[in-house]
């Protein structure tokens, strides 16, 4: 083939004129030089790192591939898991990045955890078992030398740790008096870590993996400053389990970098940073991150057909940035035919100073809050000078705002669709905010349907029937399809019970309607995490007895153990081990219960076997409901 290109790039040139013949011919070289320097270097879990890295002799860690891969290289990693942190300093160009490449997609897993094997029994605490923890996530020092050990939330839920059984996330407690079935304590003084597995299984057969490392591929970073590796693409990888502390990602991107079709879950608090200009995150999945999906910084930045779900099941404050993600002082952010559901905070915000940003044809819903409803809106826009264009969007079933748009200005939202949030869109005009006013918005052409509260309404700040005008804020052409005995509007101090009222008191919509709204999409009963109302386990056994059936509300199940039995656990991660007696239940079973969070419960019939004080309850699965 290469001869072929060689024939045609002769005859070709021979038809030019000497001086165009003599610059073809140089690019020609020029190009053949670029071909020939690149490499493409093997990683396989079977390899060795003082092999050479061919296709025959593959490195057995990526880091050492990333140690000598240069512009324009390819690193081919196969199947497998690859237990590493990996840390790049060398930088592709725009035209040549470095490539880290899956050879199957989704089959190449770094994950930040580490296989514990070695339990002792706790002699005098049946069912507990204790490991050596060598491990110590300290993120500051106090003023007398102390290490402090959490940040953003206070611990557990601050705290760096996390242990996985049979891929589900046990619950960490402070002291071991606090343990239970499904958890786990690590004594920093001795470096041991005691568990204590749902039906007391011993730990000694089980499938327990402890996370030991605080990101899974980044820049090189040295007291928080990252080195400026550049042009770096990773396609098709699975980055999972780090344990890392809030507001840092397991996965850290750099200035012109590419994340394609990669998945980033699981990890102790954030999934994906970006930290740099020029970075494109394309097909991407963040899911099931502790803390958030995907956040960052920078110019030019482009988030297109990707999904987060699931994010901030460890409960960190929505209000701080728990949820979907965050992005702050941002410059051309474009969010293209995103989905982000199902996160405890907003689906996606934008903080402080975002200019030139644009949120289109994407799709947020069932996000919902952790202490109050208001925290899971679809998007947030926050103090930010924009312009920003927000349009063509789904959103549904948030428990707080669709949209909450807050001391930003020169906002167009347009030609979205809202159907079932609290509320439509929220406008908030907070006063003392360094400057940031709520001002230049158009809300105009958008469908409302099916509102909770009302469509849209302003929250602080000083409002009056002049405050549309005095703000710049046009609301117009919007079409609603209401529900019974809801307002329309809440403005100020003023209800507005139906178009008409809103047409009158404010002088807007002036050109609204009221149509039927056709909505494709089922909608989600989703709850705040600290709803009264929300069925939990522990309400669940308040008043069972051994051989009652009780209804257990399930948002996730562990593995199959031995195809007889599974632990199953709420959104609070109590858990119950349950025995599956037949094939048919152990189907229904996994049919209607994934091992992955869900934010709406499956209701178990179950017969109780076992209960104690300490809640080392075991049943037996008679229906899924």
């Amino acid at each position: 083939m290469r001869n072929s290109v060689w024939e045609f790039s002769s005859a070709f040139a021979s038809a030019l004129s000497a001086p165009r013949r003599l610059h073809f011919v140089l690019v020609i070289a020029l190009f053949w030089c670029a071909v020939a320097s690149a490499t493409v270097y093997h990683v396989n879990p079977v390899g060795d790192d003082t092999a050479s890295g061919d296709i025959g002799h593959p490195f057995l860690t990526i880091s050492r591939a990333a140690f000598v891969a240069g512009a324009g290289d390819t690193v081919l990693i196969a199947p497998g898991i690859y237990r590493e942190a990996v840390e790049l300093t060398e930088s592709g160009t725009p035209g040549r990045p470095i490539v880290f490449q899956a050879e199957n997609p989704g089959m190449a897993i770094v994950t930040g955890a580490e296989q514990l094997t070695v339990w002792v029994p706790v002699s005098d605490h049946p069912g507990q078992y204790i490991s050596d923890w060598p491990y110590d996530f300290i993120i500051d020092h106090n003023a007398d030398g102390s290490p402090v050990r959490d940040h953003g939330a206070p611990p557990p839920v601050g705290c760096a740790e996390q242990v996985y059984w049979e891929s589900h996330p046990l619950r960490q407690v402070m002291t071991p008096d606090d343990l239970s079935p499904g958890s786990f304590w690590v004594d920093w003084q001795f470096h041991t870590m005691t568990v204590w597995l749902p039906g007391s299984m011993d730990a000694r057969g089980a499938h327990i993996e402890g996370c030991a490392r605080s990101y899974l591929i980044t820049p090189r970073e040295r007291d928080n400053v990252f080195t400026d590796a550049r042009n770096i693409t990773l396609r098709g990888l699975v980055f999972r389990d780090a344990a890392n502390f809030a507001q840092r990602g397991g996965v850290i991107l750099g200035t012109g970098w590419r994340a394609e079709h990669c998945i980033v879950e699981g990890n102790n608090a954030g999934g994906m940073s970006l930290n740099g200009d020029n970075i494109v995150v394309d097909h991407c999945i963040a899911q099931y991150n502790g803390f958030c999906g995907i956040s960052g910084s920078g110019d030019n930045n482009t988030l297109q057909d990707c999904i987060v779900r699931g994010n901030n099941r460890k409960g960190f404050p929505p209000g701080w940035e728990g949820g979907g993600g965050k992005f702050t002082n941002t410059h051309h952010l474009r969010v293209i035919r995103h989905t982000s559901y199902e996160n405890t905070g907003p689906g996606l915000w934008l903080d402080i100073d975002n200019t030139d940003y644009s949120i289109t044809d994407s799709t947020f819903y069932g996000n919902h809050g952790l202490d109050e409803d208001w925290q899971g809106s679809g998007i947030c826009l926050e103090i930010s000078p924009g312009p920003g264009v927000v349009t063509n969007n789904n959103i549904y079933s948030n428990t707080g705002a669709g949209i909450l748009l807050a001391e930003s200005e020169h906002i167009s939202v347009q030609s979205n669709t809202f159907v079932d949030n609290t509320k439509g869109v929220e406008l908030r005009a907070m006063n003392g905010r360094d400057n940031h006013q709520l001002r230049f918005v158009n809300i105009v052409g958008n469908r409302f349907k099916e509102w909770r509260k009302e469509a849209i309404i302003t929250s602080l700040g000083d409002w009056t029937a002049a405050s549309a005008a005095e703000r710049n804020i046009t609301i117009n052409q919007n079409v609603y399809d209401p529900p019974k005995n809801q307002p329309f509007f809440s403005w100020g101090d003023s209800v507005l019970a139906g178009l008409p009222e809103v047409q009158a008191a404010l002088g807007m919509e002036k050109e609204g309607s009221i149509e039927s709204i056709l909505f494709p999409h089922p909608l989600e009963n989703v709850r705040s995490v600290t709803d009264a109302d929300r069925p939990t386990i522990a309400k669940a056994l308040a008043s069972a007895a051994v051989g009652q059936t009780v209804m257990l509300p399930v948002n996730s199940r562990s593995e199959l153990l031995d195809n007889n039995s599974c632990a199953v656990f709420d959104e609070d991660n109590s858990c119950v081990a349950v025995a599956l007696p037949t094939p048919g239940l152990r189907q229904a079973m996994q049919d209607a219960v994934t091992i992955a969070p869900m934010a709406m419960p499956v209701m178990l019939a179950v017969r109780i076997d076992r209960l104690d004080p300490h809640m080392d309850v075991r049943g037996t699965l008679v229906e899924v409901k």
